[in-house]
């Protein structure tokens, strides 16, 4: 858990996760604008992070998968359940 500048507390996925399957859907509703959350990355892994989205957002790059294997991210959006899932 890591508290950010607005005292906002957020839970941390193990790995990092990617929207990158859902770009065409953004902006074909107009989104033009995104962000990149980074928590600890050093400097070349920034480069590399946001140069592989520019890629992607630019048409350079048309396979999200590519991506989320370059980046080692998993193919997911949103809240996750994490451990409090309840199997049955």
């Amino acid at each position: 858990m890591k508290a950010d500048v607005g005292c906002r507390n957020t839970v941390y996925h193990a790995k990092a996760q990617s929207g990158a399957d859902f770009l065409g859907a953004f902006v074909e509703a107009g989104a033009r604008v995104f962000r990149v959350e980074l928590l600890e990355e050093d400097a070349a892994k920034t480069r590399t992070i946001l140069q592989s989205y520019r890629e992607l957002i630019d048409g350079n790059a048309t396979d999200p998968g590519a991506l989320f294997r370059r980046l080692n991210v998993v193919k997911q959006l949103g809240v996750t359940s994490g451990t409090l899932t309840v199997l049955s």
